[in-house]
């Protein structure tokens, strides 16, 4: 039920969703890579101690 409500309202999910629409995949493929998305932005959370940062990446490539 997160990742629903997720890939509605966090413009970072929202963009990877589109993505993902747009390559063709089906709703509950997306919703599936919507889930292992938050699993490592999480895991990444707690793993560096740092707060979520969606720029980051736009950043450090």
């Amino acid at each position: 039920m997160q990742t629903i409500m997720t890939r509605r309202y966090n413009l970072f999910v929202k963009v990877f969703v589109e993505c993902l629409k747009k390559a063709g995949k089906s709703s509950m493929l997306v919703i599936g890579e919507v889930m292992n998305k938050l699993l490592h932005i999480i895991y990444g959370i707690l793993k560096s101690g740092w707060p979520f940062d969606p720029s980051w990446s736009a950043n450090h490539a």
